[in-house]
């Protein structure tokens, strides 16, 4: 993610990429999407990275939760 790109522009790009991936038969957990999301995030968002992983099980955290 770039500074200058919206969490809403960088989550679409991301999605757009893993659905051209599992349309090529690629085996693509949800929970991994999740944590390279998060994982990516700028240091902007660091407050909202942490709360999502004390308050929920990012195991079990499906794309549409995030």
């Amino acid at each position: 993610m770039t500074e200058s790109e919206s969490v809403n522009d960088y989550f679409v790009r991301t999605l757009t990429i893993v659905n051209k991936l599992r349309l090529n038969k690629e085996k693509m957990e949800d929970v991994d999407v999740v944590e390279k999301i998060l994982q990516s995030m700028i240091p902007k968002f660091n407050y909202v990275v942490c709360s999502l992983e004390e308050s929920k099980n990012l195991d079990v955290m499906t794309i549409d939760e995030l």
